[in-house]
């Protein structure tokens, strides 16, 4: 009965010795998880400022971190979110949804007022700058000096259809 007794103690340190053991594994290797899952949390607001501050740059828009934080945080205006990928104020995202309109009813009517004025092959081009709040340049493969009528009449266009 003795040996038995001893027997049934063995069984019990090493049942207890099995389980500490699994239950070390088991943590060691959940920590590398835990600690992935941690990292990918704090990545993850990293990604978001990233990513705004670069849409912001481009578009003309406070690239400011503490103001990137503070949109970031209040979460103002999910429609800038679902629209553009990244958060924004009320303003901004008026800003931006107001000259995108202007932008694709005026860019094409100015084209076509050039195209009309100029010949083809002495047109360049037309950039729309959207870092600088969407200033539009116009370039021409002449010496502008020859189109100085010719650029006071688009502004002249501009503007009235700006109107």
């Amino acid at each position: 009965m003795g040996n038995f007794n001893r027997l049934k103690f063995v069984s019990k340190i090493v049942s207890s010795s099995l389980l500490v053991l699994t239950f070390l594994c088991v943590s060691f290797l959940a920590m590398p998880i835990i600690g992935m899952a941690e990292s990918n949390q704090e990545q993850e607001p990293m990604e978001e400022i990233k990513e705004s501050k670069k849409f912001r740059k481009e578009f003309g828009l406070n690239s400011d971190i503490s103001h990137i934080n503070d949109v970031i945080s209040l979460k103002e205006v999910p429609e800038s979110k679902e629209s553009y990928g990244v958060w924004l104020t009320q303003d901004e995202f008026s800003e931006l949804k107001n000259r995108f309109e202007k932008q694709e009813k005026e860019v094409p009517e100015i084209i076509n007022y050039i195209k009309q004025s100029i010949p083809e092959e002495e047109f360049g081009g037309l950039y729309v700058d959207q870092s600088d709040k969407g200033v539009v340049t116009i370039t021409f493969t002449k010496d502008l000096k020859n189109y100085m009528k010719e650029m006071k009449e688009i502004k002249k266009y501009i503007k009235m259809i700006i109107k």
